[in-house]
């Protein structure tokens, strides 16, 4: 007898948001906009595939399973034809386990690229500077040619003086900040207080959090230049310290010279901090 494939419109709907539009099996798009002189349509090549079968002759078929559970989101996947296909013809190769394991993994990116998201907009928000007159008068102790009249735009747009790209280079990393999720500005917040080079050891980091947390935690700082850990990789000793880099220890220097908490300016992304007051 063929079980009913009856899902219900709430595991439909989750199932079709963490797929992102693609398949999860090849990652290839399977939703699409259509434009045309009639208006917008709305077209799909998406199928929901089973993981563990409905029906006993079919691919990874499991008698132990409950009927109930079969339709349930986490027995289904959104698959492109070509893979749900592929999959239920060679059982034995893309076995329950493998499926499952397969989707976790896909499903897990797409609730990671939605924190990253939320992460972007919430927790503070985002409080851009009016002058940043205390950050122009902190720039001018180590350069004659900024002074009063010098704004952020002019600071961007400098070209004259010997330590432009410096500078530059230093407020670009201030709007860096909005491109970093929570987690990486915790750990920026935690390896930016002085006197603590604990938090810029390789030992501390890799025995608080995984190699995959590390690289979406960790790597972000580097790639946007607030540490360099390669020594982390190239030294020999038993633990090993990350640097800040020569603009973000700048800018830590600033909120120490001016008393001011980190976490408004990494956490809170407050950066009237360096206005003016």
């Amino acid at each position: 007898m063929t079980n009913n494939r009856s899902y219900k419109e709430v595991t439909k709907k989750n199932l079709f948001l963490l797929s992102r539009g693609l398949c999860e099996f090849c990652e290839k798009p399977i939703m699409f906009v259509r434009e045309s002189e009639t208006g917008t349509t709305y077209q799909n090549i998406c199928e929901v595939a089973h993981i563990s079968a409905l029906n006993k002759t079919a691919a990874r078929y499991d008698p132990d399973i409950p009927l109930e559970s079969l339709n349930e989101i986490d027995n289904l996947m959104i698959l492109c034809p070509n893979c749900h296909k592929k999959i239920d013809k060679m059982p034995t190769s893309f076995s329950t386990d493998y499926l499952k394991h397969k989707k976790e993994i896909f499903e897990s990116e797409t609730i990671s690229q939605a924190v990253t998201l939320l992460n972007k907009t919430e927790i503070g928000g985002h409080k851009d500077y009016i002058n940043g007159k205390k950050l122009i008068n902190f720039f001018s102790q180590d350069d004659e040619e900024i002074d009063s009249r010098t704004s952020i735009d002019d600071l961007k747009h400098m070209e004259d003086s010997s330590n432009a790209d410096f500078y530059q280079k230093t407020l670009l990393l201030i709007e860096k900040l909005n491109d970093l999720a929570l987690d990486s500005r915790s750990a920026l917040l935690m390896m930016s207080k002085q006197n603590d080079n604990y938090m810029l050891s390789d030992t501390y980091w890799y025995s608080a959090i995984n190699e995959e947390q590390m690289h979406k935690i960790i790597e972000p700082l580097r790639v946007n230049n607030f540490i360099d850990f390669d020594e982390w990789y190239e030294g020999e000793q038993s633990t090993n310290y990350a640097t800040l880099t020569d603009h973000w220890e700048y800018l830590v220097s600033f909120f120490s010279t001016n008393n001011v908490d980190l976490s408004e300016l990494i956490i809170q992304r407050d950066y009237t901090v360096f206005d003016e007051e």
